[in-house]
């Protein structure tokens, strides 16, 4: 069988799942055929974001995985006969995790912004339309694709992947006085913090937006060995184990848990490169916030009080009210009042007020946001309702809330 015929088999099987464009390129980066209705879009993508140059300047024979703007990500595979590169087979693009809000219009190359507005809006709509895969799936296809076109099997450790465009650097180890060891200690703390109450909370918004500091923060390591690579690997499995713990925190199964992290942690001492590494860090916070965010989806509530619960706990510093929340659902206040006090058990101002606790206790913990000003990030009228409503939800004072966390 050609190898042509055997990336279509390859392709079919792989619809069965996600939609995957196949790209077949020569060696001087000429174009020979895709199935991409929109090739010559996603080509000026693939080759002003770098990727394509870095795929030709790259010594590896291994699959490589090449990362694009954002989360955007090509498979690419050489394919060498004689020691001479004759083509490259490249699937893509897809997305590793999702993309913000708004993310999207940056992925457009600086050189693309001369483009007319309709082709600029044009390839958003692509970008937002692509898959999402996991990267369990998208290095498995890394290796078949090598397989087909190459007939040598790999390990999917061995699959290459090209730093992000904010270069990957191992975090800083260069030694620093006393107190300066404090405050990073107390750093990493804080955005850990920030982390792992997303996980606990199956907060899938809290985990996109994520700062990119509070992850280089977790990220940052010391000199356990002399190996740069296993002192990010301790790191890396360090991270999955308190993220297992926060799950189960949240009420995920142990029994599932703990396996899971296991099975990442095993693939992280498997890898040979930091890319990869970071990208299985990435997909195991994600994983475990999902996870969580499924368990926290009541199926005994309608879909009315359900939809008020996940408003209220995403926008909890907004002016909520009965009125606003009943005439964003297309209800009656006293319909909807009577229906979430009948399903959750308590009214939806007291509701409110708990999210927005919950809230202050995450700033307490993982910030050093004033405590007198924290009333007003959270949502509430008054410094004095909020003391009042802190007390009477947790038993105690924001500022004794805070002492208490940072004594741990």
């Amino acid at each position: 069988m050609e190898v042509s015929e055997k990336i279509e088999v390859l392709m079919e099987i792989i619809h069965c799942t996600c939609p995957l464009d196949y790209w077949l390129y020569a060696p001087d980066g000429t174009l020979i055929r895709s199935t991409s209705d929109t090739e010559h879009m996603l080509d000026v993508i693939l080759k002003r974001t770098e990727c394509f140059a870095y795929l030709r300047s790259t010594i590896e024979r291994t699959p490589v995985i090449l990362a694009g703007k954002r989360n955007v990500r090509w498979i690419a595979v050489k394919q060498e006969r004689g020691g001479e590169i004759t083509a490259y087979h490249i699937l893509g693009p897809f997305l590793s995790s999702s993309i913000p809000d708004g993310g999207a219009d940056l992925l457009v190359p600086e050189q693309s912004k001369n483009y007319p507005q309709q082709w600029i809006q044009r390839l958003t709509e692509i970008l937002n339309g692509l898959s999402i895969i996991p990267i369990q799936s998208f290095t498995q296809y890394a290796v078949i694709l090598h397989k087909l076109v190459n007939e040598e099997l790999v390990p999917e450790s061995s699959v290459h992947h090209q730093p992000i465009p904010t270069p990957h650097q191992y975090p800083s180890t260069a030694k620093a006085n006393k107190k300066a060891q404090i405050k990073d200690r107390m750093l990493v703390y804080l955005a850990e913090q920030q982390l792992l109450h997303a996980v606990k909370e199956g907060d899938t918004d809290s985990a996109a937006a994520a700062s990119l500091m509070a992850k280089n923060q977790v990220g940052r390591i010391r000199e356990y060995t002399g190996d740069p690579l296993l002192n990010y690997k301790i790191a890396c499995t360090t991270f999955i184990a308190i993220c297992v713990r926060a799950a189960i925190e949240g009420g995920f199964s142990p029994s599932r848990a703990y396996p899971i992290g296991d099975n990442y942690i095993r693939k992280i001492f498997q890898a040979t490169n930091p890319e990869y590494i970071a990208e299985l860090k990435n997909h195991m916070y994600f994983d475990f916030v999902s996870y969580v965010h499924e368990l926290r989806v009541n199926p005994t509530y309608s879909k009315a009080v359900q939809s008020c619960c996940d408003y209220i706990q995403l926008h909890p510093a907004e002016a909520l009210s009965i009125e606003f929340l009943a005439g964003r659902l297309g209800y009656s206040k006293y319909y909807l009042s009577a229906l979430f006090k009948k399903e959750t058990g308590c009214s939806i101002g007291d509701y409110i007020k708990i999210a927005r606790v919950e809230r202050a206790k995450v700033l307490l913990a993982s910030t050093n946001i004033n405590v007198e000003s924290i009333w007003e990030t959270v949502g509430f009228s008054s410094r004095s309702v909020f003391g009042k409503a802190f007390h009477s939800v947790v038993g105690m004072t924001p500022r004794e809330y805070r002492e208490q966390k940072l004594r741990l």
